[in-house]
């Protein structure tokens, strides 16, 4: 498939918010699948080198004149030459001329982003984009409240119009600066409190408003400043209200800066004070930066801004309003270390520039291709957390190895506060989706996956872990999504009669319930009654790449203190009463008392805290145990052990054991759950039953004896692991299962 041909074009890079975003739009494109350019209908502006530094054109045209259709001729040009597929113009200039120029040029899709929402706008202003819009294939709208006033104003049809916010890289404003020299730039001293304000000087900034607030909040706070960054036409207004109002020792004019992300590194509040907003980038990059905001509840703020949780919202015009909850927030040090910190946790999860970028790709893709094409299946898969697990790994492996051409996939994240992988996921450009659940009945939570469900037409919905079961369920039955598939993974004991009654309930609707063991089918068939048609099985699988992993274990195990003929027996799991650490303890007691040169290594989330010690300690093995938590680096760790366990009391498809195998390492595991589907006893491990510590040390002590068999182990494990558990293998059969169901659902409809 050829590389497609993106034109963006917009009046400048100059600094400014719909400038940044059409730099971020063209730096972060994937360039497998778009080949960018840009277009300045006057000069190249500030943003080009970064463009320009990607390797992507960037081309200005020099339009001076007001009405100059000579533009439309150049234009023309440059998408006849390049063989420009899609157009995407940006601000109304070159919504204007530039999708006039697409339409005669024969571009295949026209798209126009209309970023704010000017109620001075002159009505031949509507009038053209009312006419325009039948040459459009559609119109992005930055926020809710920019398509709604198009809508309204301009009479165009909302059919014509997806709304995508606008995202920021948040690594820029991630950064440490000397604040206090920052400061002294300014004649700012440590003690003062700042207050920014960010951007053009122009009327719908309402900067008035804030030195009028300000001059009741000096009353009783004398070391408030202001400063303000920008330029523009009513700069030297502002300059002399400042005067008038004797505030001249209180605010500080920087002007036009390129160095904003680190004047939010010396600020304490940042305000916007404006009667009208699309979906503001400073206030993005403000909360970025970690700094707690006061906005006016105008436009895109209102999508952004949660009042009291991330921010706080006042009605625009009132300076009175605004300088009551300044000193609120002056005299609050712990309001706003927690509306800085909710904010910049919101950003993260849901207004980065590649999650804007991956949405407006998404869209191109969509338009640019024929039906039989570009009819992508779309698919979400939702998930309890993102922090690190087998279920997440699955997932991240799927979303990421799924082919593209065929697949629209966005990734749900029910708790936004754990999110370690999530930029995994957002560097292959798959969107992250964050509800935010808390606790066991949370209908807020529950309306919102609903109300993105159904927003976003998906074909398939398929969730992992009982919340996200549940949640997900429930939403993608509701918003009467075509297919509901749900991934069960454990033989979950733990789950009471409402649990279980749930699963039940939630079967009828659900398609297809995947299993990665068979022990997890039984278990669904006769404990929940389940039907055995719902249920499919689907092991887990292993990355490739883990089959060659080059590792130098000589050094690991000399950095956990161990001698050349020592051996080190590994158990890799997290602090849970059902992997049963415990057992393993006990039998590397019994060990101990035979063996002098085996060391024990237990690794994992919470292995290093006071309870685990002190079992250790009870046990008196303290010299013969390693307790070390978990490490992004712990596939080395488990490559450097002589033999790895798996005590759990339930399991569905370990990753461990596979891991394990993957690695040649040979297995010792309890005969519960999916185990014996991976591990055949006698050929590749040892299986022993649970809770029997006098077993497993028999087991342990029977490989530390032979050399040959533990080779033998590992070998046949890993060949196992090739033939029966690969990645490729997991995600092509989780594929024929998706496709098998979407054409069983369209046949029916047929």
């Amino acid at each position: 498939m050829d590389k497609v041909t993106i034109l963006y074009i917009i009046w400048s890079l100059r600094l400014g918010g719909a400038e940044r975003v059409v730099t971020d739009l063209a730096k972060n494109s994937d360039r497998k699948l778009f080949s960018p350019f840009v277009c300045c209908l006057n000069d190249k502006g500030d943003y080009a080198q970064e463009i320009e530094e990607k390797g992507i054109k960037v081309i200005p045209l020099n339009k001076r004149h007001k009405f100059d259709p000579i533009i439309i001729f150049k234009i023309y040009k440059i998408i006849k030459h390049y063989k420009i597929r899609i157009v995407n113009t940006h601000l109304w200039t070159a919504n204007f001329w530039g999708r006039i120029a697409a339409f005669l040029a024969g571009v295949k899709a026209i798209v126009a982003t209309e970023h704010t929402t000017d109620e001075k706008r002159p009505e031949f202003y509507h009038f053209a984009d009312r006419i325009l819009a039948h040459l459009t294939e559609c119109i992005i709208a930055v926020s809710t409240s920019v398509r709604e006033f198009h809508q309204k104003r301009s009479k165009i049809p909302s059919k014509k119009f997806s709304v995508i916010n606008n995202g920021i890289d948040t690594k820029a404003f991630d950064i440490q600066i000397d604040t206090e020299e920052k400061r002294k730039e300014f004649g700012l001293h440590s003690d003062d409190f700042v207050i920014g304000l960010f951007g053009r000087f122009v009327p719908a900034k309402a900067h008035e408003i804030l030195l009028e607030a300000l001059k009741d909040v000096i009353i009783k706070h004398s070391e408030v400043k202001v400063l303000f960054a920008g330029s523009g036409p009513t700069e030297n207004k502002i300059k002399e209200l400042t005067h008038e109002l004797n505030l001249e020792n209180n605010v500080i004019f920087a002007g036009f800066r390129k160095d904003t992300p680190e004047l939010y590194k010396i600020i304490d509040l940042f305000v916007l004070c404006s009667n009208r907003e699309g979906f503001p980038i400073t206030l993005l990059e403000a909360m970025a930066a970690g700094v707690p905001a006061i906005v006016t509840d105008v436009g895109g703020n209102v999508d952004i801004i949660q009042n009291m949780v991330n921010g706080i919202l006042i009605k625009p015009g009132s300076s009175s309003i605004l300088s009551k909850k300044m000193n609120e927030i002056i005299e609050n040090a712990a309001l706003r270390y927690q509306l800085a910190r909710k904010a910049k946790e919101i950003v993260m999860d849901k207004f980065t520039s590649q999650m804007m970028t991956a949405h407006t790709e998404r869209l191109f893709v969509r338009l640019i291709y024929p039906e039989d094409v570009h009819k992508k299946i779309r698919l979400l898969l939702v998930i309890d957390h993102l922090d690190s697990g087998g279920a997440q790994r699955q997932i991240i492996e799927l979303a990421r190895r799924l082919p593209r051409q065929k697949y629209d996939i966005v990734v749900c994240n029910l708790d936004g506060n754990r999110k370690t992988l999530q930029p995994e996921i957002e560097q292959e450009n798959i969107p992250v989706f964050s509800v935010n659940q808390y606790g066991f009945i949370d209908m807020k939570a529950l309306l919102k996956l609903f109300s993105y469900i159904r927003t976003n037409h998906f074909d398939i919905v398929h969730t992992y872990l009982f919340t996200a079961d549940t949640y997900g369920r429930i939403a993608a039955i509701l918003a009467s999504t075509p297919v509901v598939i749900a991934s069960m993974r454990s033989v979950d004991n733990w789950k009471n009669l409402l649990h279980k009654l749930t699963d039940k309930i939630l079967a009828a609707g659900t398609d297809k319930i995947i299993v990665n063991a068979k022990e997890i089918q039984k278990f669904l068939q006769s404990v929940e009654k389940i039907p055995h048609r719902k249920i499919r099985v689907i092991y887990n699988g292993i990355d490739e790449n883990l089959f060659e992993l080059k590792v130098n274990s000589e050094k690991i195990r000399a950095g956990l203190g161990l001698k050349k003929e020592d051996l080190l027996v590994g158990i890799f799991a997290r602090n849970d009463p059902v992997k049963d650490h415990k057992t393993f303890f006990q039998a590397a007691k019994i060990i101990s008392h035979n063996f002098s040169n085996v060391t024990f290594l237990a690794m994992g989330y919470g292995m290093t805290n006071t309870f685990m010690k002190e079992i250790v300690q009870k046990f008196g093995i303290e010299d013969k145990v390693i307790l070390k938590d978990h490490s992004p680096r712990y596939l080395s760790y488990l490559a450097s052990v002589d033999i790895s366990i798996i005590s759990s009391l339930i399991e569905g498809c370990s990753n461990v054991i596979l891991e394990s195998m993957a690695l040649k390492k040979p297995v010792i595991a309890t005969d519960v759950g999916g185990n014996p589907e991976l591990v055949i006893n006698g050929q590749t491990g040892l299986l022993v039953p649970p809770q029997n510590p006098e077993k497993l040390a028999e087991a342990i002590m029977n490989l530390i004896n032979d050399t040959q068999k533990r080779a033998s182990f590992g070998k046949a494990g890993k060949d196992r692991v090739i033939k029966y558990f690969s990645m490729d293998k997991m995600v092509k059969n989780t594929m024929v299962l998706y496709d098998n169901i979407l054409s069983e659902k369209l046949y029916k409809n047929v």
